[in-house]
């Protein structure tokens, strides 16, 4: 993925998948993606920033966030057109969450990269140990609290 002008600068970033999750939310993905996208500083979704968050950059249907969470400085773009939330963190954390149609449902899917440069991506392997150890965890509770606030079920199927 090639983060746009002035957002992370100009660059490539070279990913290798350290996990991947899924879920399903039975609702249509038009509805989820419209509570996950908002990401808007007091916007709906449950991975919105708090107090804060500055809006970078918006247009028709992306959105660009910066702003804190426990300490970290993260970049959240949204992409409304293809359904896309895209989430960075210092030197190596990028998750890319897509959503996109299961029957009548909506199926969620998470994928945590290791996006260090080559000659740290083993010391990232680290660093992500304790995220590893307990994304489960929080996936399974995201998809739940993405469900109740739709008035619906979600639950990890992986």
């Amino acid at each position: 993925m090639t983060w746009p002008d002035g957002i992370i600068g100009r660059r490539t970033v070279m990913k290798r998948v350290l996990m991947k999750l899924e879920g399903v939310v039975e609702a249509p993905v038009d509805q989820v993606a419209g509570l996950l996208l908002d990401v808007r500083p007091g916007g709906r979704s449950p991975l919105a920033l708090g107090d804060g968050a500055e809006e970078i950059a918006c247009d028709e249907s992306r959105l660009t966030i910066r702003g804190r969470h426990h300490g970290d400085i993260l970049t959240l773009v949204a992409d409304r057109s293809h359904h896309l939330l895209t989430i960075r963190s210092g030197w190596w954390y990028h998750a890319e969450i897509t959503m996109s149609r299961h029957e009548a449902d909506t199926l969620v899917t998470l994928c945590l990269y290791n996006a260090a440069s080559r000659p740290l991506r083993w010391l990232a392997r680290l660093a992500a140990r304790k995220l590893l150890a307990t994304r489960d965890e929080q996936f399974m509770a995201q998809m739940a609290e993405l469900g109740r606030r739709l008035g619906c079920s979600g639950y990890s199927i992986r």
